[in-house]
């Protein structure tokens, strides 16, 4: 009787000693086990559960102060879950991630990022404008955005070759629906109305349709080139459409 007590006193303590130890890994372990030549994380400190970072870099990617909390009680429901702040390059943002053994799923995005942003990111675009982002939810399973639900608004909207001025502030109402993303555009104010539907496909896939029609008729670039789409309808709008892959 007493071998078997001391053994579950010895099977204790070495859980209790496992527990601790995890508890306590220091966050620098967990970037050896992710760390690679494309990714890079300066000024560790604290915990794999509490702790920040000064920089993180991922291909184009830049972040800076790092912050990231364990949340235990999403345990409770199944889920493990961290709340991370971080500055994207010169803008900020929050969020709540989960991991699962499918994918990742980000809750209650908010943020502000700088004009320069897209430029950054994907500078074949040409798109300039400073952005607030609000997203409810994104998931990502298997490397692919599987769903996106929230709103994402540009102000003072800037395309490079189309005008040399700001036109207007935009808001974008993302969704998911058939398995495709998609992006209603509604325009906020500016010089170009812009009505239409951004589609992007599991594959890569996208599709941008819509009509436009200039609301300035002193804005003699933008009136030029949208005279490219060929003739405008009765209200002044004029269809465009156009596809691509990411």
């Amino acid at each position: 009787m007493g071998k078997i007590i001391n053994k579950k006193i010895i099977l204790l303590a070495i859980l209790v000693f496992i527990t601790s130890l995890i508890a306590q890994m220091p966050a620098r372990v967990g970037y050896y086990i992710i760390s690679s030549n494309e990714i890079e994380i300066k000024a560790i400190r604290g915990t794999i559960w509490a702790g920040a970072a000064s920089e993180f870099s991922y291909k184009n990617l830049y972040l800076r102060d790092m912050k990231w909390n364990f949340l235990p009680k999403k345990l409770l429901t199944g889920d493990f879950s961290f709340f991370m702040s971080m500055y994207p390059y010169n803008g900020y943002s929050e969020k709540e991630i989960t991991f699962d053994l499918n994918g990742i799923t980000i809750k209650n995005i908010e943020g502000k990022l700088p004009a320069d942003t897209i430029g950054i990111i994907a500078p074949y675009l040409g798109i300039r404008g400073n952005i607030d982002i609000k997203i409810n939810t994104m998931r990502i399973a298997q490397n692919i955005l599987s769903d996106l639900e929230g709103t994402i608004i540009f102000n003072d909207l800037l395309i490079e070759g189309l005008t040399e001025k700001s036109l207007g502030d935009y808001r974008l109402d993302l969704n998911t629906k058939n398995n495709d993303i998609k992006a209603d555009i509604i325009n906020l104010n500016g010089d170009l109305k812009l009505e239409g539907e951004i589609t992007l496909s599991r594959n890569g896939v996208y599709v941008f349709e819509g009509e436009v029609a200039p609301l300035k008729s002193d804005n003699v670039r933008l009136n030029t080139m949208l005279s490219y789409l060929g003739s405008a309808d009765n209200n002044g709008m004029r269809k465009f459409r156009f596809e691509g892959e990411l």
